[in-house]
């Protein structure tokens, strides 16, 4: 509503102003996404380096099933919002096609929220102990975001598990992914829900989708990349003093 709105537009203009003075008084910046990099530098930050959250990155990807799920906090309100229009207008698509497909969710304040839409065929598993091991149990990761920033993390471990991913653009912001390669990219619910069965009806491009986000993964989201950036970082900034 407008009083949303306008309260959420007061907090994020005082974060702006924070930020902004942040990063003309350290000594350097690692920003998590190419996005914010580029933000950084225009703000005046120096020097400004694209250091991505590490992942543990699998030796192989986990193997192929066509379980669908979702890992995240539903207390967070871009998390409810994305999946409440994921089960109320994508997942009715889903099953048309495919009726005895089952949903899973997982995440604190899960079972309450999936038992109030009431959505056939989706079940929620609540708090997980192990994220990494709910995942790799999982087959092909939905994450249907529709407002948010920064990097979504739970996307970029499912892709260094290996995972096949249907993800809205917001879902794969600052990833640096390549839609239709490392992950399927769907932003209106016919989009989104035709993804999902083409993962689904095609276990070989499931396969090679999963291949393809974990190869990424390897190569962007892993230590050696990570660490190298941060050494990039560390050693422009003594440069710099």
């Amino acid at each position: 509503g407008p009083f949303a709105r306008w309260f959420l537009g007061v907090h994020a203009a005082r974060l702006r102003r924070i930020e902004r003075r942040l990063w003309v008084d350290v000594d350097g910046v690692a920003a998590i996404t190419a996005e914010l990099a580029d933000v950084c530098v225009a703000e005046g930050a120096r020097p400004v380096r694209y250091v991505p959250v590490p992942q543990d990155v699998s030796e192989v990807p986990a193997p192929l099933n066509h379980n669908l799920f979702h890992l995240g906090p539903l207390d967070w309100w871009p998390n409810r919002l994305g999946l409440a229009w994921f089960l109320d207008v994508v997942w009715p698509l889903v099953r048309q096609r495919h009726p005895a497909l089952e949903f899973r969710v997982a995440g604190r304040g899960s079972k309450k929220f999936v038992r109030r839409r009431k959505a056939f065929g989706a079940h929620a598993d609540g708090e997980v102990e192990d994220a990494a091991d709910y995942m790799r149990r999982g087959g092909i990761l939905v994450a249907p975001t529709l407002h948010g920033s920064g990097m979504p993390v739970k996307v970029a471990q499912a892709m260094s598990l290996g995972k096949a991913i249907v993800a809205t653009s917001v879902g794969a912001r600052g990833l640096g992914a390549v839609a239709g390669r490392d992950l399927l990219i769907a932003d209106s619910a016919p989009e989104f829900a035709a993804a999902i069965c083409r993962l689904v009806e095609d276990s070989g491009l499931a396969a090679a989708t999963g291949r393809a986000a974990w190869t990424f993964a390897s190569e962007n989201f892993g230590s050696p990349s990570v660490g190298k950036g941060i050494l990039e970082l560390y050693h422009s900034a003594r440069k710099s003093r």
